[in-house]
């Protein structure tokens, strides 16, 4: 039921609109937890971008997609924006690694929307 266009980011929702649009139920036990160990790596930032837009350009109409696109992106600018400053002050190590991951998702964002 996994679309093979999608990969790890926004597999899940996506999984649960389509089994939603097939007239199946997705539920949520909320009693359970479970510890996520893995770490967030910057490099991965353009795969969740990718995986929010492919969502919306595969369940939304134009006018929603334009609006997501646009909020995405006026995020995305604001952080480099943000992230930019903080490195150029302090240069501290966390933020120039965030500073160049949204920026790597900048460069990609037009090849993204092909």
């Amino acid at each position: 039921g996994f679309d093979p266009e999608v990969f790890f980011f926004g597999n899940d929702i996506d999984f649960c609109r389509s089994a939603w649009g097939r007239g199946l139920k997705s539920v949520q036990c909320r009693s359970i937890c479970y510890t996520h160990f893995g770490g967030f790596n910057p490099g991965r930032l353009g795969s969740l971008y990718a995986g929010f837009r492919f969502y919306h350009r595969k369940f939304s109409g134009p006018f929603e997609r334009l609006v997501v696109d646009a909020v995405l992106l006026a995020g995305l600018l604001a952080r480099v924006v943000c992230f930019g400053l903080l490195y150029g002050l302090t240069r501290n190590q966390w933020a120039g690694d965030k500073l160049r991951g949204f920026v790597g998702v900048l460069r990609g964002w037009a090849k993204a929307s092909a």
